[in-house]
C-alpha cells in the first residue's frame, strides 16, 4: 500500500505571500484585518509555524479569498484524491 503525498507547506506559505503582495496588504494591515498579530503572520508566510486551520480561515477571510483556495495549494504538485 503507498503513502499518501505530503501536504505543500511550502506552497501554501508562498500563495499567502503573492496574494499579500497582491492586494498590496502590509503584515500590520492583514494583522488589522484578521484579527491575528503580526508575528503570527509574519511565522506563518515564512514558514516558521504552519498555522491551525482557524488561523488559516482567518488568513483567507482577511485577504477576501475563499479558505478552499489557500488549502488547496496543500495539494499543489500532486493530484488530490477525487
Amino acid at each position: 500500500m503507498s503513502r499518501p503525498p505530503e501536504p505543500n507547506h511550502e506552497a501554501l506559505r508562498h500563495e499567502l505571500s503573492r496574494l499579500r503582495a497582491e492586494k498590496r496588504l502590509t503584515y500590520d494591515k492583514l494583522a488589522e484585518l484578521t484579527g491575528l498579530s503580526r508575528t503570527v503572520l509574519i511565522n506563518l508566510e515564512h514558514g516558521t509555524t504552519r498555522g491551525s486551520l482557524d488561523t488559516w480561515h482567518r488568513v483567507a477571510h482577511g485577504l477576501g479569498v475563499p479558505l478552499g483556495s489557500l488549502i488547496d495549494q496543500l495539494c499543489r504538485g500532486h493530484r488530490p484524491p477525487s
